[in-house]
């Protein structure tokens, strides 16, 4: 008596599955990890951004101030971005005219990626005032 050769049966892969699966998981997984990269820089920045906006508008205030010098503004808006761990390197420039201050603040985010705010408004002096109504000079 001979006995009939049962076929063979083929554990894990199926006849047609060359590898697919592993190639698809790779394509998936590397957009995944590159959309994930994408959210992080992306919230990097605009990190960066805030820590800008409100630098400069902080600094503008203490430029403006009638005894506000340069030097102040600079270590008030390098104090603000810094706050944040996420910020590397805080620049400020100041630019005074006859009526108005300009504040520059340049911030760069611990992943790259420099992001300028500028806040502007007018000089602030103190005038005593002298005489008006009801006083007597």
């Amino acid at each position: 008596m001979t006995r009939c050769a049962q076929p063979r049966r083929v554990r894990g892969r199926r006849q047609g599955d060359r590898g697919a699966g592993a190639a698809e998981l790779a394509v998936v997984m590397t957009a995944v990890l590159a959309l994930f990269a994408l959210v992080l820089t992306l919230g990097m920045r605009w990190l960066a951004a805030q820590a800008a906006d409100a630098a400069a508008q902080r600094a503008l205030e203490v430029a403006q101030a009638a005894g506000g010098t340069d030097n102040a503004a600079d270590q008030v808006a390098t104090g603000i971005a810094r706050s944040s761990q996420a910020i590397t390197t805080v620049t400020t420039t100041v630019h005074r005219g006859d009526t108005t201050v300009s504040v520059d603040v340049t911030v760069t985010a611990l992943l790259g990626g420099a992001v300028t705010r500028t806040a502007t408004g007018p000089s602030i002096r103190f005038l005593p005032q002298t005489a008006g109504p009801g006083r007597t000079p």
